[in-house]
């Protein structure tokens, strides 16, 4: 009975020292902190004289500043290149959890809500109009002031039905936020117009926009000349580098998960895809399917988007430095 006691004071003791020395300690909450988001003790030693020289009163700040954590990026990036270990897989699954802990950060859903009322649309977002017993349609938005001014809806680049037939119809509205997330939303048409000499229609504003895909990964605008080839290829060819030519294209954004490319042609959906391209000197290969794509009939384009399903841990932090780079700098920290 007394051994018992004894052992249950030992561990109530313990939980009070190790809560004293969290609340007291900077340099224990900082390593208690780094554990708990998947860094080995090594990785979070190694990041520890980075948090104390920017915030040396709360250096577990470095855990919410994108700034600093991009810094910690580059400074794992100069150290391995300095001493030949950038290659290493050591080195690349540090990058690694780096990465995926600065796009944690970058996608906080406190920080990240999207948008919840279709008055925050703005001109020039592209639009899929479902109607029942109509089917679906194109759309672009060109105003949204007290009502949303869309574009006359086509299909397939066609008009198949006028204006006035689209009077007091309730449709719904589909389109992905760049940037963002997928969204849809239930409205009714109230008039069939003109504005800035094209026809267009005017819609019922909704509060009620439902968002339907949580974004996973950070992309950034790009303009990057890739090559791409067609069709499945064997396991042991997917990320081997390409000697053929390929096919010719634009990559418009880029993320670790995929890709905006512009093609000549029109695409299909679920097209087995090999990108390859260069981003800054080094070579990049993802493969994966085309889950969509818009064409544009008027210059015989079609801007297709990727999904990535294999890559290498290499390329993948490639592609995420790229991103990073190229996003505008925040040097902000928030409350932990």
């Amino acid at each position: 009975m007394y051994t018992l006691l004894a052992v249950l004071i030992s561990i109530a003791v313990l939980i009070i020292i190790f809560r004293i020395m969290f609340a007291v300690s900077p340099m224990f909450k900082f390593f208690m902190h780094g554990m708990k988001g998947g860094f080995l003790f090594s990785e979070i030693r190694f990041l520890w004289p980075i948090a104390v020289s920017e915030y040396p009163d709360k250096p577990v700040a470095l855990y919410s500043s994108k700034n600093l954590l991009s810094k910690s990026i580059a400074a794992v990036s100069q150290n391995a290149k300095r001493n030949g270990t950038v290659n290493t897989d050591t080195v690349q699954a540090f990058l690694n959890r780096l990465y995926a802990y600065r796009t944690r950060v970058e996608l906080d859903p406190d920080n990240k809500r999207g948008i919840r009322h279709s008055r925050f649309l703005t001109k020039g977002q592209k639009l899929t109009v479902l109607r029942k017993g109509k089917g679906m349609f194109s759309s672009q938005v060109m105003h949204s002031g007290d009502r949303l001014i869309i574009s006359l809806p086509l299909e397939n680049g066609q008009l198949t039905v006028s204006g006035g037939d689209w009077l007091g119809k309730k449709i719904s509205l589909y389109f992905h936020r760049h940037g963002d997330a997928f969204y849809i939303f239930d409205t009714t048409v109230e008039q069939s117009i003109l504005y800035n000499g094209r026809n267009a229609l005017a819609l019922t504003h909704s509060n009620s926009l439902l968002r339907s895909q949580k974004r996973t990964s950070v992309r950034c605008k790009c303009n990057v000349p890739a090559r791409l080839f067609l069709g499945a290829q064997k396991n042991e060819n997917r990320l081997k580098p390409e000697t053929s030519p390929g096919l010719k294209c634009v990559l418009e954004d880029i993320s670790e998960g995929g890709a905006l490319i512009r093609i000549g042609g029109k695409a299909k959906t679920k097209m087995l895809i090999k990108l390859q391209f260069q981003l800054e000197g080094r070579t990049v290969i993802m493969y994966g399917i085309s889950k969509s794509f818009e064409y544009d009939e008027s210059h015989n384009e079609s801007r297709i988007h990727f999904q990535c399903m294999e890559t290498k841990s290499s390329f993948k932090n490639i592609i995420l430095g790229y991103v990073y780079k190229m996003l505008p700098d925040q040097n902000t920290a928030v409350s932990v």
